[in-house]
């Protein structure tokens, strides 16, 4: 299969979206430690400083469901600029400390333009890389987004221990533009990625949404959860646990990358998947010692950063090009929404039962039965070559 971006740079241009999403990741994370507590400073109420906080999501929700008619006219080099463009500008306004409703309109404009980001590059990579490349390319721009995520925060708070608030956004968002600067080749902006497979919104790839959905739920569980089931059992080393569980989640997109090349694309969204399970399984006795909850949070990571990546890769590879933008979108909204469902499900798993041990088997459960699922539908596709 050719794709529709020309092979020639592919890989020069695949290193300039790398960097433009890292930036945009980065800018993203890193006023998460840092705008709420200038909210709080000002007098701001919690409530209100989550619904701004939240905004942000919002933003990157309503990007991805409008870009459907609109992202292959500009092409992804457009978008790509003007998405980071729109975040620097946001971030900037952070330091003007404004009034609660402007700051939660600058939050809103950040999400936008995040979305923009992380669905131009995902669409461009589905178009540019062929079948067999294609899940490197997802691994490559998903580690961009773990590795900006990781890194923000802790270089906010650097910076504006350092300085000071404002000078932090400033920062921030000069990193933000000079990301939108970068030279991205702007070539068949109006050709959709070649894919392969059925047309409209099967079962399959249905299935495939879920188990996005599903693994990012223990992303958001594991999150909100992990400090206080530490420190219950006298559990050490929380940094990482956390770390580990963070770093692996970005290496397990690569590991997937690899399976593919060797079992195909439907058969490694049943293993990613089962992974996932059985390592969620593990999860629930690993708050023992630090050893255990190091290891099973690296199992836990690999598996959920790999499960992510073959569902992406499963829904790209099974989608008609018309539809890739649709496709990739939703499992953008449906991945936002399992952190919030993760976070709900562990905090009434810990109110009812006093432990994470039934929200854990729930996710578990449904990750069993997306493989299970899948493995029995799987269509005979042969291995993928490896070159």
């Amino acid at each position: 299969m050719t794709p529709a971006y020309p092979q020639e740079g592919r890989t020069r241009a695949l290193w300039l979206a790398t960097l433009m999403v890292f930036s945009a990741a980065f800018a993203q994370a890193a006023c998460i430690p840092l705008l709420p507590t200038q909210l709080a400073h000002a007098g701001v109420g919690y409530l209100e400083i989550g619904a701004i906080m939240s905004a942000s999501t919002l933003g990157a929700i309503s990007f991805r469901v409008l870009a459907a008619r609109n992202l292959y006219r500009a092409g992804a080099a457009s978008w790509l600029s003007a998405g980071l463009a729109t975040i620097a500008l946001a971030v900037a306004l952070y330091a003007l400390d404004a009034p609660p409703p402007l700051t939660a309109l600058f939050r809103f404009a950040q999400g936008l333009g995040f979305g923009a980001v992380t669905i131009a590059s995902m669409v461009w990579a589905a178009g540019a890389f062929p079948p067999e490349r294609r899940a490197t390319a997802f691994a490559v721009v998903g580690a961009a987004i773990g590795s900006g995520v990781l890194v923000g925060p802790v270089a906010a708070l650097a910076i504006a221990q350092a300085t000071s608030g404002p000078i932090a956004y400033l920062c921030i968002a000069g990193l933000a533009l000079l990301g939108a600067a970068c030279p991205f080749p702007r070539g068949n902006k109006n050709a959709p990625p070649a894919s392969s497979g059925s047309s409209g919104l099967t079962p399959s790839i249905a299935a495939a949404v879920v188990a996005c959905g599903l693994a990012s739920a223990l992303i958001g569980l594991m999150e909100a959860f992990t400090p206080i089931m530490a420190g219950r059992n006298g559990v050490h080393g929380l940094g990482l646990i956390i770390g580990g569980f963070g770093i692996a989640s970005v290496l397990g997109r690569f590991l997937l990358a690899a399976l593919t090349g060797k079992v195909g694309v439907d058969a490694s969204l049943s293993l990613a998947s089962l992974a996932a399970a059985l390592a969620a399984v593990a999860a629930i006795w690993s708050m023992h010692n630090t050893a255990t909850a190091i290891l099973v949070a690296v199992l836990l990571g690999l598996a959920v950063g790999a499960t992510i990546n073959a569902a992406m890769t499963f829904a790209s590879f099974h989608s008609p090009p018309a539809a890739q933008v649709s496709v990739l979108g939703a499992m953008g909204i449906v991945a936002d929404a399992g952190l919030g469902l993760g976070a709900v499900l562990g905090g009434a798993s810990m109110s009812l039962a006093g432990g994470w041990g039934p929200g854990l088997t729930v996710l578990a459960a449904a990750l069993a039965t997306i493989a299970l699922a899948t493995a029995l539908a799987r269509r005979r596709v042969p291995a993928l070559p490896t070159s």
